[in-house]
């Protein structure tokens, strides 16, 4: 029984991907480099990290507002009709 357990120990760590920092190429640095700016704890939200995330972020939350409120009139409008 200690014998298979060493040979499947033996077997998943023969088959393991191994990554190491000398095989890393420029497109996997520049990843891991997008991952790290985002895992950083400075108390953002992911959707607040970049610029471009915020500006589209407030978008759609004035988007979202100006659409309510466009509701709001509509039943407004439909529940008091003007008298023609």
């Amino acid at each position: 029984m200690n014998t298979l357990q060493r040979l499947a120990t033996v077997s998943r760590l023969a088959g393991a991907r191994q990554m190491s920092s000398s095989k890393m190429t420029p497109e996997l640095a520049k990843i891991r480099a997008k991952q790290e700016f985002f895992q950083l704890a400075d108390g953002n939200c992911v959707h607040e990290k970049t610029t471009t995330d915020r500006v589209l972020f407030l978008t759609t939350s004035a988007l979202i507002v100006v659409g309510m409120g466009m509701t709001l009139k509509f039943y407004y409008d439909f529940a008091f009709p003007k008298k023609a």
